[in-house]
Protein backbone atom coordinates (compact mmCIF):
# COMPACT_ATOMS: atom_id res chain seq x y z
CA UNK A 1 0.00 0.00 0.00
CA UNK A 2 1.25 3.34 -0.64
CA UNK A 3 2.15 5.90 2.08
CA UNK A 4 0.06 8.83 2.64
CA UNK A 5 2.30 12.61 1.18
CA UNK A 6 2.34 15.07 3.58
CA UNK A 7 0.07 17.45 1.52
CA UNK A 8 -2.67 14.40 1.59
CA UNK A 9 -2.60 14.48 5.29
CA UNK A 10 -2.66 18.29 5.02
CA UNK A 11 -6.02 18.37 2.88
CA UNK A 12 -7.73 14.97 4.88
CA UNK A 13 -7.25 16.80 8.11
CA UNK A 14 -8.58 20.02 6.66
CA UNK A 15 -11.54 18.42 5.20
CA UNK A 16 -12.11 16.87 8.76
CA UNK A 17 -11.82 19.46 11.11
CA UNK A 18 -11.53 22.98 8.92
CA UNK A 19 -9.39 25.11 7.27
CA UNK A 20 -6.32 26.71 9.20
CA UNK A 21 -6.89 29.86 10.93
CA UNK A 22 -3.83 31.35 8.97
CA UNK A 23 -3.44 32.20 5.20
CA UNK A 24 -1.02 33.03 2.35
CA UNK A 25 -2.63 35.12 0.19
CA UNK A 26 -1.54 36.12 -4.03
CA UNK A 27 -3.03 38.80 -6.05
CA UNK A 28 -5.93 38.71 -4.00
CA UNK A 29 -6.70 35.21 -3.76
CA UNK A 30 -6.77 33.45 -0.12
CA UNK A 31 -5.09 30.00 -0.01
CA UNK A 32 -5.35 27.38 3.64
CA UNK A 33 -1.69 27.97 5.35
CA UNK A 34 -2.02 24.20 6.14
CA UNK A 35 -3.28 21.99 2.84
CA UNK A 36 -3.13 25.27 0.50
CA UNK A 37 -6.85 24.96 -1.28
CA UNK A 38 -7.91 28.35 -2.17
CA UNK A 39 -10.89 29.38 0.51
CA UNK A 40 -11.45 32.58 -0.90
CA UNK A 41 -10.67 35.77 -3.06
CA UNK A 42 -10.29 39.70 -2.41
CA UNK A 43 -11.38 40.21 -5.83
CA UNK A 44 -14.74 39.82 -6.98
CA UNK A 45 -15.51 38.33 -4.05
CA UNK A 46 -15.65 39.11 0.06
CA UNK A 47 -13.64 37.05 2.80
CA UNK A 48 -13.87 37.74 6.37
CA UNK A 49 -9.69 38.50 7.25
CA UNK A 50 -10.49 39.79 11.20
CA UNK A 51 -9.70 36.28 12.37
CA UNK A 52 -7.37 34.75 10.45
CA UNK A 53 -3.68 35.04 10.35
CA UNK A 54 -1.85 36.50 7.45
CA UNK A 55 1.84 34.45 7.19
CA UNK A 56 4.26 36.75 6.41
CA UNK A 57 2.07 39.77 8.33
CA UNK A 58 4.04 40.27 11.56
CA UNK A 59 1.43 42.66 13.55
CA UNK A 60 -0.65 42.76 16.85
CA UNK A 61 -3.47 41.07 16.08
CA UNK A 62 -1.98 38.48 13.64
CA UNK A 63 0.33 37.75 16.37
CA UNK A 64 -2.29 36.97 19.05
CA UNK A 65 -4.68 34.87 16.69
CA UNK A 66 -1.09 32.38 16.48
CA UNK A 67 -1.08 31.89 19.73
CA UNK A 68 -4.50 30.62 19.81
CA UNK A 69 -3.39 27.93 17.16
CA UNK A 70 -2.50 24.79 17.60
CA UNK A 71 1.13 23.46 18.26
CA UNK A 72 1.30 21.59 15.28
CA UNK A 73 -0.35 24.45 13.22
CA UNK A 74 1.91 27.72 15.55
CA UNK A 75 4.94 25.30 14.01
CA UNK A 76 3.65 25.05 10.49
CA UNK A 77 2.66 29.14 10.10
CA UNK A 78 6.18 29.82 11.52
CA UNK A 79 7.72 27.64 9.52
CA UNK A 80 5.85 29.60 6.35
CA UNK A 81 6.73 33.00 8.23
CA UNK A 82 10.55 31.91 8.06
CA UNK A 83 10.26 31.05 4.17
CA UNK A 84 8.16 34.50 3.48
CA UNK A 85 10.44 36.37 5.46
CA UNK A 86 13.84 34.62 3.22
CA UNK A 87 11.86 35.25 0.50
CA UNK A 88 11.63 38.70 0.94
CA UNK A 89 14.94 39.56 2.06
CA UNK A 90 16.21 37.45 -1.14
CA UNK A 91 14.18 40.20 -3.40
CA UNK A 92 15.70 43.26 -1.58
CA UNK A 93 18.82 42.26 -1.72
CA UNK A 94 18.97 41.69 -5.36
Amino acid sequence: MAKITKEQKARIYCVKHGHAKFVTMCFGYVYCGRCGDQIGDRLGGFFNMTKIALVGHDCKQCRAIVKTLSKSDQAIWKKLNDKEKKERAELEAA
